[in-house]
């Protein structure tokens, strides 16, 4: 039985631009790919991983829910609520655990 740690570049990843205010789902190999590929052009970019599902369909039902919970709070797509917005994404993927790592 293989399961998505069997190779865990091909896991997906949510990620979210503050600029563009943007979600979008790219696997871990392709994240590390671009951010390898950027590094070596001297480009940043500003998305950040907000978290990591087990396909690009459970990908792409968390920006319906990001968006359906956006509009039931009548938050509008340029919002900069980042507290709000950091909410919904505990809300659909659940808070983190504490960390036991005590390293900073």
């Amino acid at each position: 039985m293989s399961t998505m740690f069997d190779d865990p570049l091909k896991q997906f990843v949510v990620e979210y631009s503050v600029n563009d205010n943007f979600l979008h789902v790219r696997t871990l190999r392709t994240v590390l790919e671009n951010n390898r590929k950027n590094v070596a052009e001297g480009r940043s970019t500003d998305y950040v991983p907000v978290g990591f599902v087990t396909s690009r369909e459970d990908g792409d039902l968390f920006i319906i829910r990001f968006e359906a919970l956006r509009q039931a709070c009548k938050l509008e797509r340029g919002s900069s609520d980042w507290q709000r917005i950091s909410e919904f994404f505990d809300e659909i993927l659940g808070k983190l655990p504490p960390s036991s790592d005590d390293t900073p």
